[in-house]
């Protein structure tokens, strides 16, 4: 990864395509990595970043390596 700043809206759009590539909904996802279906919604729209254990959890239910997510 660059030396770049993060971004956000970036970040949620690879949780967005990917949810979607697998056909889960945001309460799926959710409910499969323990987190809020807000937070979920949160994240794809680019409101927030998730922290690197939230990333790892996506990232398991994605089916994808966390640093998917991020480059």
């Amino acid at each position: 990864m660059t030396p770049r700043q993060l971004d956000a809206k970036e970040i949620g759009r690879k949780i967005r395509h990917l949810r979607l590539k697998h056909k889960m909904t945001q309460w799926t996802l959710a409910f499969n990595a323990d987190l809020n279906s807000s937070y979920i919604a949160l994240l794809e729209r680019g409101h927030r970043i998730p922290s690197l254990e939230v990333l790892y959890r996506l990232a398991r239910y994605l089916r994808c390596r966390p640093e998917d997510l991020l480059s």
